[in-house]
Protein backbone atom coordinates (compact mmCIF):
# COMPACT_ATOMS: atom_id res chain seq x y z
CA UNK A 1 0.00 0.00 0.00
CA UNK A 2 1.18 3.37 -0.95
CA UNK A 3 1.08 6.46 0.89
CA UNK A 4 1.23 9.96 -0.22
CA UNK A 5 3.73 12.47 0.34
CA UNK A 6 3.59 14.12 3.61
CA UNK A 7 2.56 17.39 4.93
CA UNK A 8 6.08 19.29 4.10
CA UNK A 9 7.01 20.19 7.88
CA UNK A 10 9.13 22.66 6.74
CA UNK A 11 8.72 25.95 8.66
CA UNK A 12 8.37 28.58 6.18
CA UNK A 13 6.12 31.31 6.88
CA UNK A 14 5.27 34.25 4.90
CA UNK A 15 4.57 37.85 7.33
CA UNK A 16 3.10 40.92 6.80
CA UNK A 17 3.66 43.74 8.83
CA UNK A 18 1.90 46.82 8.47
CA UNK A 19 2.63 49.76 11.33
CA UNK A 20 0.40 52.86 11.29
CA UNK A 21 1.64 55.82 13.11
CA UNK A 22 -1.27 58.72 13.72
CA UNK A 23 -0.27 62.10 14.71
CA UNK A 24 -2.55 63.75 17.37
CA UNK A 25 -5.11 66.31 16.29
CA UNK A 26 -5.19 70.22 17.18
CA UNK A 27 -7.92 71.14 18.97
CA UNK A 28 -10.08 74.68 20.00
CA UNK A 29 -11.38 75.65 22.81
CA UNK A 30 -15.05 76.46 22.80
CA UNK A 31 -18.08 77.38 24.61
CA UNK A 32 -21.09 74.87 25.60
CA UNK A 33 -19.64 71.40 24.88
CA UNK A 34 -20.89 68.33 25.73
CA UNK A 35 -19.01 66.90 28.46
CA UNK A 36 -21.32 63.89 29.12
CA UNK A 37 -18.72 60.50 29.15
CA UNK A 38 -16.64 62.63 31.69
CA UNK A 39 -15.76 59.46 33.61
CA UNK A 40 -11.82 59.22 33.63
CA UNK A 41 -9.14 61.82 33.60
CA UNK A 42 -5.59 63.01 34.47
CA UNK A 43 -4.55 66.38 35.61
CA UNK A 44 -5.56 69.10 33.31
CA UNK A 45 -3.53 69.74 30.05
CA UNK A 46 -4.56 73.17 29.45
CA UNK A 47 -4.54 76.17 32.20
CA UNK A 48 -8.30 77.19 32.23
CA UNK A 49 -7.02 80.65 33.37
CA UNK A 50 -5.42 81.51 30.23
CA UNK A 51 -9.22 81.47 28.52
CA UNK A 52 -11.89 83.72 29.47
CA UNK A 53 -15.26 83.70 27.40
CA UNK A 54 -15.71 86.85 25.25
CA UNK A 55 -18.88 89.05 25.60
CA UNK A 56 -21.76 89.29 22.89
CA UNK A 57 -19.89 90.64 19.51
CA UNK A 58 -16.34 90.97 20.86
CA UNK A 59 -13.67 89.00 18.92
CA UNK A 60 -10.95 87.76 21.06
CA UNK A 61 -7.13 87.89 21.05
CA UNK A 62 -6.60 83.73 20.60
CA UNK A 63 -5.70 81.94 17.51
CA UNK A 64 -8.77 79.64 15.84
CA UNK A 65 -6.41 76.58 16.57
CA UNK A 66 -4.20 76.53 19.55
CA UNK A 67 -0.48 75.17 18.96
CA UNK A 68 -1.27 72.61 21.35
CA UNK A 69 -2.00 68.55 20.13
CA UNK A 70 -3.75 66.20 21.63
CA UNK A 71 -2.84 62.33 21.95
CA UNK A 72 -0.92 60.32 18.79
CA UNK A 73 -1.59 57.31 17.90
CA UNK A 74 0.69 53.75 17.38
CA UNK A 75 -0.88 50.75 15.99
CA UNK A 76 1.01 47.07 14.51
CA UNK A 77 -0.88 45.05 12.49
CA UNK A 78 0.81 41.50 11.65
CA UNK A 79 -0.55 38.90 8.86
CA UNK A 80 1.43 35.70 9.30
CA UNK A 81 0.07 33.18 6.24
CA UNK A 82 1.77 29.12 6.40
CA UNK A 83 1.12 26.97 3.22
CA UNK A 84 0.98 23.40 3.52
CA UNK A 85 0.95 21.28 0.28
CA UNK A 86 -0.67 17.97 0.62
CA UNK A 87 -0.96 16.81 -3.26
CA UNK A 88 0.85 17.98 -6.12
CA UNK A 89 -3.23 20.15 -7.08
CA UNK A 90 -4.04 20.27 -2.98
CA UNK A 91 -3.40 22.93 -0.87
CA UNK A 92 -3.64 24.04 2.72
CA UNK A 93 -3.53 27.93 3.70
CA UNK A 94 -3.66 28.40 7.51
CA UNK A 95 -3.65 32.42 7.85
CA UNK A 96 -3.48 34.45 11.13
CA UNK A 97 -4.18 38.35 11.26
CA UNK A 98 -3.23 40.50 14.37
CA UNK A 99 -4.91 43.92 14.35
CA UNK A 100 -3.57 46.30 16.92
CA UNK A 101 -1.01 43.59 18.13
CA UNK A 102 -0.21 45.06 21.18
CA UNK A 103 -3.66 46.45 22.34
CA UNK A 104 -2.30 50.21 21.85
CA UNK A 105 -5.18 52.61 24.00
CA UNK A 106 -5.77 56.07 21.34
CA UNK A 107 -6.50 58.69 24.48
CA UNK A 108 -9.43 61.24 23.78
CA UNK A 109 -8.44 64.49 23.27
CA UNK A 110 -8.69 66.97 26.33
CA UNK A 111 -11.79 68.76 27.19
CA UNK A 112 -12.11 71.73 25.63
CA UNK A 113 -15.61 73.41 26.95
CA UNK A 114 -14.56 76.30 28.86
CA UNK A 115 -17.98 76.73 30.61
CA UNK A 116 -17.17 73.21 32.26
CA UNK A 117 -14.21 73.85 34.89
CA UNK A 118 -14.18 70.92 36.38
CA UNK A 119 -13.32 68.89 33.00
CA UNK A 120 -11.50 71.42 31.33
CA UNK A 121 -7.88 70.57 30.27
CA UNK A 122 -8.59 66.46 31.09
CA UNK A 123 -8.50 63.83 29.25
CA UNK A 124 -11.94 62.06 29.93
CA UNK A 125 -12.07 58.91 27.96
CA UNK A 126 -10.81 56.67 24.99
CA UNK A 127 -11.24 57.44 21.39
CA UNK A 128 -13.52 55.05 19.57
CA UNK A 129 -12.55 55.17 16.79
CA UNK A 130 -9.99 52.72 17.29
CA UNK A 131 -10.45 49.12 17.75
CA UNK A 132 -9.09 46.95 20.46
CA UNK A 133 -6.59 43.99 19.60
CA UNK A 134 -8.54 41.99 17.05
CA UNK A 135 -7.42 38.37 16.44
CA UNK A 136 -8.56 36.47 13.26
CA UNK A 137 -7.90 32.85 12.18
CA UNK A 138 -8.29 31.32 8.86
CA UNK A 139 -7.96 27.67 7.34
CA UNK A 140 -8.96 27.07 3.46
CA UNK A 141 -8.61 24.15 1.54
CA UNK A 142 -7.02 25.23 -2.03
CA UNK A 143 -7.85 22.31 -4.50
Amino acid sequence: MEVGPPLHAAFVLQADELAAQRGADIYAVAENLDDADAGIGVGPLLNINAFASNSALQLGNAPPLLPERGCGWLGEDLNVQKNFTIKESTRLEFRSEFYNLFNRTKWADPSVNINSPSTFGRILGVDGRYQARTIQLGLKLLF
